[in-house]
């Protein structure tokens, strides 16, 4: 049984969900997601999926908002479920769930909501692999990066493709940088790999 609380941004959620469910290899319909109001209703449609014994893995991902009722509903879930459950609460500060809730859970701060960096997104917008300024925008991507996080970097990414959706080959190269980057962005916190090494194999 895994019960783990994220606080942070939502970006920052999904993309340690993403990771989670590709390292431990959860087939589709292994998860389960609640994205509106977590109602009493739900908790108990929870409970009542877990009733019947399986030997599959279980993944609930709960990111809407709370109510009091429905996460004491859920108390008996997280409690009794088998080492096949999962629980995973998204919220942007711990204090959004119960105590009751959190004493049972592992508390994972992620970063707090992002706000669009205007100076970084002309670098990423004038990125150009044969620009005479190539490397050095390299180098101050790299250091924003090591400083920072690279979901400032994503974040810019995703913007320039919603910027350019009229532009067939700008969205489809922005595209594939921003998914090379959320493939490669774990090897900088798990295997200590360097934030420049990363993003000269995204955009080089």
């Amino acid at each position: 049984m895994a019960n783990i609380i994220l606080t942070g941004s939502k970006m920052s959620a999904k993309n340690y969900i993403d990771g989670y469910i590709k390292d431990h290899k959860f087939k589709e319909y292994d998860v389960t997601y609640f994205h509106d109001k977590i109602k009493i209703e739900d908790a108990r449609a929870i409970r009542k999926s877990l009733v019947a014994k399986s030997n599959n893995q279980r993944v609930f991902v709960l990111s809407g908002n709370f109510t009091h009722e429905s996460q004491n509903a859920l108390l008996k879930s997280i409690e009794e479920s088998s080492d096949s459950v999962h629980f995973i609460f998204c919220v942007e500060k711990k204090e959004d769930l119960l105590e009751t809730v959190r004493s049972r859970c592992s508390i994972v701060s992620l970063p707090s909501d992002l706000q669009l960096d205007r100076e970084l997104l002309e670098i990423v917008r004038n990125l150009r692999k044969s620009g005479p300024l190539f490397w050095d925008e390299i180098d101050t991507l790299s250091e924003y990066a090591k400083n920072n996080t690279i979901e400032p970097i994503i974040l810019v990414l995703r913007t320039l493709i919603l910027e350019n959706l009229d532009k067939k080959q700008e969205v489809s190269n922005y595209h594939n940088y921003c998914k090379r980057l959320l493939s490669l962005s774990s090897l900088s916190s798990n295997n200590n790999v360097s934030e420049r090494i990363i993003l000269e194999s995204v955009f080089f």
